[in-house]
C-alpha cells in the first residue's frame, strides 16, 4: 500500500511537472506572437534577368539593404512594422523609381510588376487667383509650362554636351494640371508666362523616380503707380484709436523714381549707405500714426501689399491688399481686445568666437515678429511696436522679457564684431534660449 501511494504521488507530480512546462511553453509561443516581426517587400522587374537586378541598387530608407532574387522577382526581407521609403536605382541606365509603404509585423507586401523611370517627374498645376485676399482661384488650361536646367554657367556647356536637354515642356489641361515624364536627374527651374499676370517661377531637384510637385498660383499685373490707402481705426471700446500704428508693408522692396537697386548697392559698398539721402534708401514698409480721430493716410506702391495695424492692449489687425495706381482704399478697422496671453522671454550668452570669452556691452535686439494667421494661412512679417534690446553683463549674458509668444528674428552688435541675426520660437509664458558667438571683423 505505501509503494503504491508513493507511485501515485510521483505520477502527480510528473503531471503537474509536464502541466507547468507546457504552461511555459505556451507563453513563450503567445509572446513571440504578439513581439513584432520583420516584414519584406517584393515585386517584379518585367525585362530584367536576375543578374541584371542584383547590379541594382535597392535602398531601405536611404542605406543600401541586400535582396533576394529569383528569376525576375526580387525580395526585400528583414523590414521591421512601420512606414519605409524604397528606392530602386539603375545607375547604368539612369532609371529609377521610390514609393513610401508601411510594413505590417510578418507580413510580405507584394508589389506586382515594377517600371523603373528613366529619371523622374515634375507635375503640378497653374491657377489664376481671382481674389488675392479670400485666396480665390481657378484653373488655367492650355497654359505653357517650362523647365530648364539649372545648372551654373560653367557647368550647363557640358550638360548640354552630354545630352541633357535645353527646355522641357508642358502644357495644362481643363483641370490646369501639368506633367513632365522622364526628367533627367539635375536641378531644375520651372516657369509659366500667361499675359495679364504676373509670372511663375520656383526651382526644384528632380532625382531618380522622384515626383517635384510645383504649384502656380498666378495674380493679376498691378501696373506700377502709387496708391492711397485711408481710414479710421478704433479702439476695442468704439472711441477713435490715437496713435496707433498703421504699416503697409509692400511684397517687393520699393525703390524710390530713378534709383535702381545697383545703384543702392554701390552706394553701400563705398560707405555712403548710412548717410545717403532718404530719397535713395530703399523702403520696406510706409508707416503712420493716426491722428486724435483715429484717421490715417498713407501714399505707398501700388501691387500687392499687407496691412498691419497696432496699438498696445489690442490684438491688432493684419490683412492682404491689391493696390492699383492712383486708387483709394478704404481701410477702416475695429480692434479687438488682446487675448490674455503670457509675454516670454529669451536668454543666452555673447562670447568670442575664438577664445570663448563672454563679451561686455554686446547688444541684442529684437528686430522682426514673425506673426502665425495670415489670411492664406500663413505669417505676416512685421517690426516690434517698440524697441525691445539688452546688453550684455560681464559674463556676457543678456535676457530680454515681454516678449509675444511665436518665432523672433534677433540681431546681436557688439564694438569690434561682425553682427549676427538668428531666429528663434518665443514660447508663452516661458524662455527661450538663444547664445551667440561673434567673429571679429576684419581689418582692412
Amino acid at each position: 500500500m505505501q509503494r503504491r501511494g508513493f507511485l501515485g504521488l510521483l505520477l502527480t507530480l510528473i503531471m503537474a511537472m509536464s502541466w507547468m512546462a507546457d504552461d511555459a511553453a505556451a507563453r513563450q509561443v503567445s509572446a513571440m506572437a504578439r513581439r513584432p516581426r520583420p516584414g519584406a517587400v517584393s515585386g517584379i522587374l518585367d525585362g530584367f534577368t536576375a543578374r541584371e537586378i542584383r547590379g541594382l541598387r535597392f535602398l531601405v530608407d536611404g542605406k543600401p539593404r541586400r535582396i533576394r532574387v529569383s528569376g525576375s522577382t526580387f525580395t526585400v526581407p528583414g523590414l521591421p512594422p512601420g512606414e519605409h521609403e524604397i528606392s530602386i536605382i539603375d545607375k547604368i541606365l539612369g532609371g529609377g523609381v521610390n514609393f513610401t509603404l508601411k510594413i505590417t509585423s510578418g507580413v510580405t507586401v507584394d508589389l506586382g510588376k515594377i517600371f523603373l523611370a528613366s529619371g523622374g517627374r515634375i507635375e503640378g498645376s497653374v491657377y489664376h487667383v481671382i481674389d488675392p485676399v479670400t485666396g480665390d482661384s481657378e484653373p488655367l488650361a492650355g497654359v505653357e509650362v517650362v523647365a530648364e536646367p539649372d545648372f551654373p554657367v560653367p557647368l550647363l556647356g557640358k550638360a548640354r554636351a552630354a545630352g541633357f536637354p535645353k527646355k522641357l515642356y508642358a502644357i495644362t489641361d481643363k483641370d490646369g494640371f501639368y506633367a513632365m515624364d522622364e526628367v533627367p536627374v539635375g536641378p531644375y527651374r520651372v516657369s509659366v508666362v500667361v499675359p495679364g499676370l504676373e509670372a511663375g517661377v520656383s526651382f526644384a531637384f528632380v532625382g531618380l523616380g522622384d515626383i517635384s510637385s510645383i504649384d502656380f498660383e498666378l495674380r493679376d499685373v498691378i501696373e506700377e503707380g502709387v496708391a492711397t490707402v485711408t481710414g479710421v481705426i478704433n479702439a476695442p471700446d468704439g472711441s477713435p484709436a490715437e496713435g496707433a500704428l498703421v504699416s503697409i508693408l509692400p511684397q517687393d522692396i520699393y525703390f524710390p523714381f530713378r534709383v535702381s537697386p545697383k545703384s543702392v548697392a554701390a552706394a553701400v559698398r563705398a560707405g555712403k549707405g548710412a548717410g545717403a539721402r532718404p530719397t535713395v534708401l530703399p523702403r520696406l514698409e510706409f508707416s503712420t500714426l493716426t491722428d486724435q480721430n483715429g484717421r490715417y493716410t498713407l501714399n505707398v506702391p501700388s501691387g500687392y501689399s499687407s496691412i498691419a495695424v497696432y496699438l498696445d492692449g489690442t490684438a491688432g489687425y493684419f490683412d492682404t491688399l491689391a493696390l492699383r495706381p492712383r486708387e483709394t482704399l478704404v481701410v477702416s478697422v475695429n480692434l479687438e481686445e488682446a487675448a490674455d496671453i503670457a509675454p516670454g522671454s529669451v536668454n543666452g550668452f555673447v562670447t568670442d568666437a575664438s577664445t570663448k570669452r563672454p563679451i561686455l556691452g554686446a547688444q541684442v535686439t529684437a528686430l522682426l515678429y514673425f506673426i502665425q494667421g495670415g489670411p492664406d494661412g500663413g505669417s505676416f512679417i512685421i517690426p516690434p511696436p517698440k524697441p525691445l534690446l539688452a546688453f550684455t553683463n560681464k559674463k556676457g549674458f543678456y535676457q530680454i522679457d515681454g516678449l509675444p509668444a511665436g518665432l523672433i528674428q534677433f540681431q546681436v552688435d557688439a564694438k569690434g564684431y561682425q553682427s549676427e541675426i538668428r531666429e528663434v520660437e518665443v514660447p508663452e509664458s516661458g524662455t527661450a534660449t538663444l547664445s551667440f558667438a561673434l567673429s571679429r571683423k576684419k581689418l582692412r
